[in-house]
């Protein structure tokens, strides 16, 4: 059986970006807002909204250095 061409889906998503350098302690974000002011924000008032919820998490690491050691 074919599958419908009509599909409905309603969803709501709360969505968290960061981009930023984790605390050595991995309790901090230090971020750059619009104005190019450093901002730090706790790891945990990060994820506050989503408690008790299910969630999906990817993380990505950009180091040059490693980039170098490839070579």
């Amino acid at each position: 059986m074919a599958k419908s061409q009509y599909t409905l889906t309603h969803s709501v998503i709360d969505k968290l970006a960061v981009k930023g350098i984790l605390s050595d302690d991995g309790t901090a974000i230090t971020y750059l807002d619009e104005e190019k002011i450093e901002r730090k924000v706790k790891v945990a008032d990060c994820f506050e909204t989503f408690k008790g919820q299910a969630i999906e998490l990817s993380i990505i690491a950009k180091n040059s250095d490693f980039e170098n050691a490839a070579e």
